[in-house]
């Protein structure tokens, strides 16, 4: 996926988002995800996403 399209997800879309895709975001995406995205994702893609 595009990264210019990934920023511009529809939240209800982001939220639904398949584990193994949001896994392999890049960081630059997470860094813009909406923080209401980011409460409902899952703790071990977090950590990863720290990492």
């Amino acid at each position: 996926m595009p990264r210019e399209l990934a920023i511009h997800m529809p939240r209800e879309l982001a939220i639904h988002m398949p584990r193994e895709l949001a896994i392999h975001m890049p960081r630059e995406l997470a860094i813009h995800m909406p923080r209401e995205l980011a409460i409902h994702m899952p703790r071990e893609l977090a950590l990863q996403e720290v990492m």
